[in-house]
Formats: C-alpha cells, structure tokens, sequence
C-alpha cells in the first residue's frame, strides 16, 4: 500500500536554470531621404513600386538601380502626372503613395544621371 507521507529515503534535489538570455535587437539603418540610389530605393521604390514592378511581373522591372536609372523619366511622369491620364502610380490604395520629399530627393537623385 502507498501511502502519501514522505518516505524516510531523501532525493537530492535538481535545480534547473531557467533563465532566458535576453534578446539582442537587430540594430535598424536608417536611410535618410536624399538624392542617393540607396536612399531612393528604401523610399520609393521598395515602399511604392517594387510589388508590381519586379522581374517577375509582365510590367517594366525596377529590381535593379540600372532598371530605376533606364525609366527614371518615367518613374517621376507617372508619380506627377499619372492620375491625369488615368494611370496613377502607384496605384491609389495599394501602396503608399510616395511624399513630396521622396519624389523631390527622386528628381534629383535622377538629374544627375
């Protein structure tokens, strides 16, 4: 019969560590807007165009700065004017539209080309 009492025999007891080690954040680049491809491409094409301008999409790709500097002529049209012809790019409601800080440090990252 078992009974409930502790018995007379003593078991070490195990203490297990179960502490967490914290986790260490991944430090974060923040890419100031300016007229640099880099800068271009984490505020504007990467946010706004790249989801349907990627070389897996039947439209022009934007995957690389030379595909960005080829139509970058284009790229600033559509953005401006784009609505005007019933084209808007990005498309109104899909993507974030791009603010009047990125289009500039755009136009002027594309001047110099």
């Amino acid at each position: 019969m078992t009974s409930c009492l502790p018995s007379e025999e003593k078991s070490p007891v195990e203490f297990v560590d179960l502490r967490i080690e914290p986790v260490k954040p991944t430090p974060v680049e923040i890419i100031p807007i300016e007229a640099s491809y880099k800068s271009v491409n984490e505020h504007l094409i990467k946010k706004s165009c790249i989801g349907c301008h990627n070389a897996n999409s039947p439209r022009v790709s934007f995957e690389t700065e030379q595909d960005v500097r080829d139509n970058a002529e284009d790229i600033a049209f559509y953005i401006e004017s784009g609505c005007d012809l019933g084209s808007c790019m990005p498309p109104r409601g899909t993507t974030p539209i791009p603010t009047e800080e990125v289009l500039n440090a755009f136009k002027d990252w594309a001047e110099v080309l």
